[in-house]
């Protein structure tokens, strides 16, 4: 469940570039979309100085694109020790060990973005198609969708009601341009760019069981009401202490219990979501807040605090030792 941000369009050696590619004008379609997310250090184009905003992208380069930018995975910063080039944990038949693009298959499949077919293949080379690029962005992203229809149809569904779907793509099996991946990535960048609405934000207010922790960043949730005085004067340093320093490698929630859609006065990620309770995530009650819980990237619980039984500090400890690990 997912740290942010460097994209890369491009199997061959790309060059940053944060001025207009030659091949993108200010008159082009997707300028604003390609020039923007250019210009954060998000998007990358050719040697040469192109971005080709009109040819297509395959599945393993979308995949690529996902995992280094919203997992922030780089390979030659890998921390298992182990040979990330090997197959294990690839389940794909198709693949070869060596392949430039194993570390981020594993690290795809690891996170739930990706599967593959059903004979077992994952098909690296074939054009994505817009059903399949809908999934990989929207599990990558973490981004909220409705279940039922077929496969495809929650996460197509999810890029329409956001307004994330290029006039250009008329067809669930339509090949993707670069272009329209600029397009769609730059209609969602709230949800994964510092200062939007945070990928951490909607992951975890999309959680429905503690099972939706597995796998992710370790995971902070201070949960707290407005009514009560010791949460709003310890809001305000959860924020300095927590949110603002980890937000970016630590899943930070803040669970309002009498929300009605005003929260604390704080830019931390904040709501109501029935299935985040401390009894939930911990298998005990506590009648008293502030209480906050901090589980591992397994979804471990690791540290707990009922009414203000362990401080801030002693939370922030214990993200530095899950951070280390």
């Amino acid at each position: 469940m997912k740290r942010i941000l460097i994209f890369v369009f491009s199997v061959a050696l790309p060059v940053l570039s944060a001025s207009a590619f030659s091949d993108v004008p200010s008159s082009h379609k997707y300028y604003e979309e390609i020039s923007a997310l250019a210009a954060d250090g998000i998007l990358e184009g050719y040697p040469d100085g192109t971005f080709k905003p009109g040819e297509t992208i395959n599945r393993v380069e979308l995949t690529k694109i996902m995992v280094a930018s919203i997992l922030d995975y780089d390979p030659g910063q890998d921390p298992s020790g182990f040979d990330i080039y090997a197959l294990a944990g690839v389940p794909f038949s198709d693949v070869e060990s060596g392949e430039w693009y194993i570390p981020y298959l594993r690290k795809a499949v690891e996170n739930d973005i990706i599967s593959g077919y059903p004979d077992s293949t994952f098909r690296p080379e074939d054009e994505v198609n817009y059903a399949e690029a809908a999934k990989i962005i929207v599990e990558s992203i973490g981004i909220k969708k409705e279940s039922g229809g077929e496969w495809y149809e929650p996460y197509t569904s999810a890029l329409q009601e956001l307004n994330a779907v290029p006039e250009s793509v008329v067809r669930f099996d339509q090949e993707l341009t670069r272009g329209e991946i600029a397009f769609i990535l730059y209609a969602l960048r709230d949800f994964y760019t510092e200062g939007g609405d945070g990928f951490t934000a909607y992951r975890i207010s999309d959680v429905s069981t503690l099972d939706d922790f597995k796998g992710l960043n370790p995971s902070v949730i201070f949960i707290g009401g407005l009514y009560c005085s010791h949460c709003q004067a310890e809001a305000p340093e959860f924020e300095r202490l927590v949110w603002d320093e980890y937000k970016d490698e630590v899943n930070i929630w803040l669970q309002v219990i009498d929300w009605d859609d005003v929260g604390f006065p704080v830019e931390v990620a904040q709501g109501y979501n029935e299935n985040i309770s401390y009894e939930a995530l911990t298998g005990e009650s506590c009648g008293f807040v502030p209480a906050w819980v901090v589980l591992d990237l397994a979804g471990n619980v690791q540290m707990t605090s009922c009414g203000g039984e362990h401080t801030l500090e002693e939370m922030v400890a214990e993200l530095e030792l899950l951070l280390a690990s």
